[in-house]
């Protein structure tokens, strides 16, 4: 008998070996993509800005088209980033756009820690739940997204929660009183995903207070509670220690027009109908092991973690933004469940082939991530106007300049805030971007007069920078228009942008 026990511990070993070769090199390879993120250009130019004035803006410093006494969302927009914007700052000093990448490493290897950390049941098959995870995390969101702080801060705040609620002697009551709401502070600077610590808090000190209602609901000792209560608060309290305190909550009134043009806010169902986004097949089988998890439980059930899957497992399922979130609570959930009801063999070994083939089918495609390695190449000439910005740097052209609005955060990287765009990704003014959509079809009004024209010339737009063809493939109409018009000229092409000068700029 004690061969056959040492040879199942060394197939054990191997196993988790190679399992742990599978998270690294899933992770390698989805964080060796280009920089894709249109927003992070921004970001990374808005730290830039902090760090050389010593101040937060409390103007736009990169477009001319922005109000001079921008509304409260946009003095959230100008202002509320700035420790994450900071961040970004300081590895592009240090490292350049390789600096960024390991950011981005580092980020991922924080989650997948904490992750850890907050692991019980069979060891194997948690692993495998982290590589779903990253698959289905990665594969849609680009890291180097201010997003991936908050995801970062909500799992570090679920392990908090969670080490408070345990109440065991080993838990330093001073420490857990204090780390909570130091990192809302935190997380309070850094993005405003916050607001969804906020609720998680207020969540947890519900739930648990919800328990003393019914003993059957095992509630907590009240020491424990009080100790939980206090932290939370404290918490909630700090959160509150930002540029925009309470009117953070302005964030959540969105351009009408957001929710039909940005991806992030539309569902699950949606993304996988409209954009064959097939990883929403990995999400919707993540809640499926959750609720299995719940029913196979359900004798002893945690109303606590019952609402907090439920929620962040609808926000998730309604908006695909939130679906990291509701990942980052699934995981360990499930893992704790099949931990009192442990799988059969068989059952495990499928669980874990499907995970594999899983991921198998969606890494496969990143395996060219390497050469961006090799080449040290980190922004994608295709998706962005690089060779456009270079020329207008090289020619040093000057006035006002009308780009295009998915080309905004890199053009305030290469060229702000000497020069101004006309639209970017932050948003600020709603009437700009109808302005600019209108601009971009070539719009001519009823009477036949051209609209788009009108427009440009009531900004004084001396240059365009614009791409020749949408995203959907179709060749920007605005483009057409510009070559058959006598009062522009076409002084840069290549294969994805196009720059037209004004032939008389104070005509």
């Amino acid at each position: 008998m004690v061969p056959a026990v040492r040879t199942t511990a060394g197939l054990n070993r191997y196993l988790l070996t190679a399992t742990i070769v599978v998270v690294c090199a899933v992770s390698a390879l989805y964080l060796m993509r280009p920089v894709s993120d249109p927003d992070f250009f921004w970001h990374l130019k808005t730290g830039q800005w902090i760090w050389e004035n010593g101040q937060l803006p409390e103007q736009d410093p990169f477009s001319f088209t922005t109000p001079s006494s921008p509304d409260q969302r946009g003095l959230f927009i100008l202002k509320s980033y700035w420790l994450g914007q900071l961040l970004y700052y300081a590895h592009y000093s240090l490292g350049g756009m390789s600096g960024i990448i390991w950011m981005r490493a580092w980020l991922v290897a924080l989650l997948v820690f904490v992750l850890l950390k907050r692991r019980t049941g069979d060891l194997l098959l948690y692993l495998w739940l982290l590589v779903l995870f990253l698959v289905s995390m990665l594969e849609v969101y680009p890291v180097e997204r201010p997003q991936a702080f908050s995801f970062v801060f909500f799992a570090l705040l679920l392990y908090i929660l969670e080490h408070i609620r345990k109440g065991s002697p080993a838990v330093n009551p001073a420490g857990a009183l204090t780390a909570l709401p130091l990192l809302m502070l935190v997380w309070a600077n850094t993005h405003g995903g916050f607001i969804i610590g906020q609720i998680t808090i207020g969540l947890y000190l519900a739930a648990e207070g919800l328990k003393f209602v019914r003993p059957s609901l095992r509630p907590l000792n009240r020491t424990i509670y009080k100790r939980l209560f206090i932290a939370g608060v404290a918490g909630l309290v700090l959160s509150l220690a930002n540029p925009d305190t309470y009117h953070v909550m302005e964030i959540l009134r969105l351009p009408s027009y957001a929710k039909y043009l940005n991806t992030d806010y539309m569902s699950t169902i949606k993304a996988l109908a409209d954009f064959r986004d097939y990883s929403v097949l990995l999400d919707w089988f993540v809640m499926l092991l959750a609720l299995a998890g719940l029913l196979v439980n359900a004798g002893r059930v945690n109303i606590t973690e019952v609402l907090l899957l439920g929620g962040t497992g609808y926000a998730a399922f309604t908006q695909v933004r939130y679906v990291p979130f509701f990942l980052i609570a699934a995981i360990p959930a499930i893992s704790r469940a099949f931990e009192k009801k442990r799988l059969p063999v068989w059952l495990k070994a499928l669980l874990i082939a499907m995970i594999a083939a899983a991921a198998v089918f969606f890494v496969r495609d990143e395996v060219s991530n390497t050469r961006n390695l090799l080449s040290g190449r980190w922004i994608d000439e295709k998706r962005y106007p690089v060779k456009a910005a270079d020329y207008v740097l090289a020619r040093n052209l000057r006035g006002n300049m009308y780009n295009h609005y998915d080309w905004g955060g890199y053009l305030i990287w290469r060229l702000g805030p000497g020069r101004k765009v006309f639209i970017d990704g932050r948003d600020i003014d709603e009437a700009t971007f109808w302005k600019a959509m209108s601009i971009n079809i070539a719009y001519t009004d009823n009477s036949g007069r051209p609209y788009w024209k009108s427009i440009l010339e009531s900004y004084h737009i001396s240059y365009l920078i614009v791409p020749i063809h949408e995203a959907a493939g179709n060749r920007l109409q605005l483009v057409s228009a510009l070559a058959k018009d006598s009062d522009w000229t076409l002084a840069f092409s290549d294969a994805n942008s196009v720059v037209f000068l004004k032939k008389d700029p104070g005509k």
